[in-house]
């Protein structure tokens, strides 16, 4: 009686364990991807806002990197600062 026991849990586990590494690997693609769009930003700040067939929008991106050193040959570390942003206003319909 045991038997079959062990085999549905060995299923659920095999099942359980290939959807983990599944989700792990679609994880990691999704944060690179992310990181090349900020990557190509031009330095700077630029925003852009427009009427679209059904509404406002607006957006806009900015990137900033500065060095901080201590002293003129000290240590120091870069500061890199980048966002993307988007607002869209739609008209709804009126409701009956």
């Amino acid at each position: 009686m045991p038997a079959p026991i062990v085999v549905t849990a060995l299923s659920y586990a095999a099942v359980a364990g290939a959807a983990y590494a599944l989700s792990r690997r679609q994880a990691r693609a999704q944060p690179e991807r992310h990181e090349r769009t900020l990557d190509d930003l031009p330095e700077g700040l630029a925003a852009d806002a427009g009427k679209t067939a059904d509404g406002m929008r607006g957006d806009g991106h900015v990137a900033w990197t500065r060095d901080v050193r201590f002293g003129a040959d000290g240590p120091g570390f870069r500061v890199d600062a980048r966002a993307l942003g988007r607002f869209r206003l739609t008209r709804l319909p009126q409701r009956a």
